[in-house]
């Protein structure tokens, strides 16, 4: 198994590194040589807004309602009630990571047992969820709630995204379909910070091709206080404002006002992080806290992909953990996505890559 893991996590890394350089490559051309126009902000009508909500909402009644076929399968049949509905698929759902979340919605961050370590999740999605629960009286209930809002905004929005950029809603609605078709659209529906994750920086990117940085900013911090990987969308953000400037930095001859404003504006994307280490320092009297407890209790750490590919992999050779059939696809999910990023050619190319990439890991 050893074998097979190290395999695998040095097959990929190489497979990453081929992918990384080719990604490079094209950036630094779209950059540096040819210039694109802002998008144009993308009207819908109501059908369109309904025809999204109504993808969402469907697929949350199939997880769900698999989520409960299966769980009558596995204890030969079940007396289904609003309540024992209710108490199935808070108990199928908030497993994992998902009770981590849930721990910190209710409770905060703390500093003794184990749940001290819990400060390894970032926390708007907690926090969000804990505001509704105000509301719905139920921290489950209250996640689900957050999570459907925030997968149908991930929906409008790279529906628009994807028609700003091709003219063609056709395929606007296919990337929706893909998107809550893919393996991870999962932890759409559990509690976890991935639909927020997904929303905000889409939101992000939507603006930044609109030429609204500022706006996509404000975004972009959101989305970096939801989820580690949410500040790379300050290396994207410097790229597409060069880039949407680069006829008037030609004209001046100088490329120095224009990275040290964009640079500038990336401040706030980074804030995000900054808030988070804050919190670390708060709550533990170290802004690295967070990561020492990664370390510690689950070996892994900020970006090191390659080890979670070998972590990955150890569940597919071990059928008793039931883990291996999410993990199976994700990665499947994993390939595709290195796949089609050395397949691509273009700037829109980059800019759809970038999100279920980052959500596969």
């Amino acid at each position: 198994m050893i074998v097979i893991q190290a395999a695998a996590q040095i097959a990929s890394l190489i497979i990453f590194c081929i992918c990384a350089y080719k990604i490079i490559k094209v950036a630094f051309g779209f950059t540096f040589f040819e210039q694109s126009r802002p998008v144009s902000a993308v009207s819908m009508d109501k059908r369109e807004y309904l025809k999204l909500l109504l993808t969402v909402a469907g697929l949350f009644a199939i997880t769900m309602t698999v989520a409960v076929i299966c769980s009558a399968i596995q204890y030969g049949g079940l007396y289904l009630t609003p309540v024992s509905i209710y108490n199935l698929l808070r108990d199928t759902f908030t497993k994992g990571d998902a009770l981590h979340y849930m721990h910190i919605a209710k409770y905060g961050y703390v500093t003794t047992g184990v749940a001290k370590n819990w400060i390894a999740f970032y926390p708007m999605f907690p926090l969000v969820v804990r505001i509704v629960r105000e509301v719905v009286r139920s921290y489950y209930i209250s996640s689900v709630i957050v999570n459907f809002a925030f997968t149908y905004i991930s929906a409008v929005f790279l529906y628009k995204l994807v028609t700003a950029e091709t003219g063609n809603r056709k395929y606007a609605y296919r990337a929706v379909l893909l998107m809550v078709a893919a393996p991870q659209s999962l932890f759409y529906v559990a509690p976890y910070g991935e639909a927020m994750f997904f929303a905000f920086t889409l939101i992000a990117l939507y603006n930044m091709r609109q030429g609204k940085f500022l706006i996509a900013s404000v975004f972009g911090f959101l989305s970096a206080i939801t989820r580690n990987v949410g500040i790379v969308i300050a290396a994207v953000f410097v790229l597409e404002y060069l880039n949407q400037h680069l006829t008037t930095i030609k004209r001046e001859g100088s490329w120095i006002p224009h990275i040290t404003k964009s640079v500038a504006m990336t401040l706030f994307i980074l804030m995000g992080q900054a808030a988070y280490l804050a919190i670390n320092w708060a709550v533990h009297g170290d802004p690295m806290a967070y990561s020492a407890f990664q370390i510690e209790y689950w070996e892994q750490s900020v970006g090191n992909f390659v080890s979670t590919i070998g972590y990955l992999v150890s569940y597919i050779a071990d059928p008793g953990k039931m883990e291996w059939i999410l993990n199976l696809p994700s990665i499947g999910a994993f390939i595709f996505y290195l796949f089609f990023m050395y397949k691509r050619e273009t700037k829109y190319d980059l800019l759809t890559v970038f999100m279920p990439y980052a959500i596969s890991l």
